[in-house]
């Protein structure tokens, strides 16, 4: 009964670990420096990260590195939005004069939207093949002025998951059912060359 309950527990636990690949610090921060590196600090900025259930997360990243840059970031609360508009963007800036309530000319509005896209690596050994899928994190960074609506800057990048299989595949070397595929061939040869004349 708890071998069972421990293997259940396993195989929970593997898929969770490749799923939350994009939330462990590491890669949380290298894609928090991709996105800085593209962004232009000349002027205020107002950030917009899409990330699903990674944009609280990312967002927070970003902020801290564009903070440590040296960036006048701003943030805008809710009332500065016209109520047909339910997130940061150009519309909503120019509709409701947030740029003139926070005593702004023009801004940069930084919007980060994220795509999961699956990347399939394949293993081919002596009789074996094997497919593994990998997570793929597709960023696309739109830089637009505020509040003209003009699009400055178009930057993307991408960024593979990394989910712990690596290491299991370099000490995989072969499949246990290939030495004995091999041995039971070369058995045969040599019995069929031995009996025949």
């Amino acid at each position: 009964m708890h071998k069972s309950l421990w293997l259940c527990c396993l195989l929970l636990i593997v898929p969770i670990s490749m799923l939350c690949a994009l939330s462990s610090e590491p890669a949380v921060r290298e894609a928090g420096r991709s996105i800085v590196q593209t962004v232009d600090t000349d002027e205020p900025i107002f950030i917009e990260i899409r990330a699903g259930q990674y944009s609280s997360v990312l967002a927070n990243e970003v902020k801290k590195q564009l903070l440590a840059k040296g960036a006048d970031l701003r943030e805008a609360e809710s009332d500065y939005f016209s109520a047909a508009q339910d997130s940061l963007n150009e519309h909503a800036f120019s509709q409701a004069g947030a740029l003139k309530r926070l005593g702004l000319k023009q801004a940069r509005l930084v919007l980060v939207e994220m795509e999961l896209d699956w990347k399939t690596v394949e293993e081919r050994g002596f009789l074996s093949y094997s497919s593994t899928r990998i997570p793929l994190y597709l960023f696309n960074i739109k830089q637009i002025a505020l509040p003209s609506g003009q699009l400055l800057k178009l930057d993307s990048f991408s960024q593979q998951a990394k989910t712990g299989t690596d290491g299991q595949k370099a000490a995989k070397g072969i499949a246990w059912f290939e030495p004995m595929l091999i041995t039971a061939a070369l058995a045969s040869i040599i019995y069929l060359l031995w009996t025949t004349q």
